[in-house]
């Protein structure tokens, strides 16, 4: 007999991986949708400076902003530079299920 397996993926998941699936889709790579996405992916490959830190925040901030599904409270940009890592930590709220959740993400970069 068939062995069938449901899984249920939440709202709160579900928005976490569309926000994903947004900051690392490379600009210009949707079809019809030249600005959706980030330059987040290309970055990795640069150097940690102050101003890179800037565009990640200014980056991140316009991926919340497109999503009408959250709104964002808090967002940290914490730089490890010894271990050429980025963690960014943002406090979202939810909107329709009126929740505030962390969003994290941690952005390794080529050393």
């Amino acid at each position: 007999f068939p062995v069938t397996i449901s899984v249920v993926v939440t709202d709160v998941i579900l928005v976490k991986n569309d926000l994903y699936n947004h900051i690392f889709t490379r600009k210009g790579d949707r079809v019809k949708m030249p600005r959706f996405g980030t330059t987040i992916p290309d970055m990795l490959f640069e150097p940690l400076t102050e101003d890179l830190l800037f565009q990640i925040d200014t980056q991140l901030r316009e991926a919340f902003a497109y999503d009408p599904r959250v709104e964002l409270i808090s967002l940290d940009i914490i730089p490890l530079y010894d271990q050429h890592t980025v963690n960014a930590v943002a406090d979202l709220r939810y909107v329709e299920l009126d929740i505030t959740d962390r969003f994290d993400i941690k952005l390794e970069f080529e050393g």
